[in-house]
Formats: structure tokens, sequence, C-alpha cells
């Protein structure tokens, strides 16, 4: 028995037509609210919506019913920020990713390189076996096949986002672990 059943006061989940109703009535405005806050990515911002309203199923019924308007404002704009948090993220470690490539190939020109390669290429990839097999394949997918996120979220069944924290997470570990002295 739950607690709000012990309490007498069943909570239930809001009819699926009351949740049509509101997705028909406020859709449209709170994809161009969101898309406004992303920069005008509307793509995102119906992904955001969509969550939002699949949050709001989950809500207690009727309780929601009298905010419901002000509710999904709210939770779209969280989601709206987590969203702009995480491409910030990406997009540091994609910059990071390319300064590291950028000194490789400046690494590349000296003679140097020729004789080192070999033994730094073994550590990496040893550093890479020490992953775990899920970040192991993103990075082979992203790296060696030349996959999107979105082409590797297909693959994988991953959200994009969570393929972009995936990689992150990886390409953190094995920074820190070359930064350390391998």
């Amino acid at each position: 028995m739950s607690h709000s059943e012990r309490n007498g006061c069943l909570q239930r989940q809001p009819p699926r037509a009351w949740v049509s109703q509101q997705f028909s009535d406020l859709e449209v405005v709170l994809v161009r609210y969101v898309a406004r806050y992303l920069q005008g990515n509307v793509e995102a911002a119906r992904d955001v919506v969509q969550d939002a309203f699949l949050k709001l199923c989950e809500q207690p019924w009727p309780d929601i019913e009298q905010n419901v308007r002000a509710w999904l404002y709210r939770c779209c704009r969280n989601a709206a920020t987590d969203f702009i948090r995480r491409e910030v993220r990406m997009k540091n470690a994609i910059r990071d990713d390319l300064e590291i490539n950028l000194q490789a190939d400046v690494a590349q020109s000296s003679p140097d390189y020729q004789v080192g390669n070999r033994e730094e290429l073994a550590q990496v990839q040893a550093l890479i076996r020490q992953l775990s097999l899920r970040q192991q394949e993103l990075l082979r997918l992203r790296l060696q096949e030349n996959l999107s996120y979105r082409e590797i979220a297909h693959v994988t069944g991953l959200t994009v986002t969570n393929v972009g924290f995936q990689l992150h997470q990886a390409i953190t570990t094995l920074r820190q672990s070359i930064r350390s002295g391998m």
C-alpha cells in the first residue's frame, strides 16, 4: 500500500484525454517559448516539450489540473536550461578533442614522433581497454567510424544526450590518465 493510499487520498495520473487536450492547447506555444530559449533550435525544443508532457502524465491528478500551464512552462524552462548546460559541456569536449588532434598533427611532423609512436599507441590502446565496454564502443563509433552523436544514439539505443555524456566521460578519463603519465 502506498503512502497516499494509507493517508486515504488515492492520487491518480491525469486522464489521457485531458493530457491530449493540454498538448493540443499548449504544444505550439511551449515549443515556440523553448525554441527562443534554445536560440532557435526547434528540434530540441520539441524534444523538451514532449518530455515535459511525459512528466505531466506522471503527476498526481487532480492536483496538477489547477496549475498545469505554469507547471509545464517551469518544466520546459528547467529542461531547456539542462539542455543548454549539456550542450556547453559537449561543445567544450569537442573543442578539447580538436585541440588534442591538432597537437597530435603537429607532433606527427617531428622526427621524434616516428620513434615513440608505436609505444604511445600501445599505451593509449591499453588505457582505452580499461574503459567500460560501452565507452569503448562509443569511442570506436565516434572516432573510427566517424558517426555523429545522433547516429551513435540510433545504433546503440541510447539518447543523444547520453551518448554525449558517455563520450565526455570516456575522453575525460583518458585525458586524466594521459596527463598522469599513463
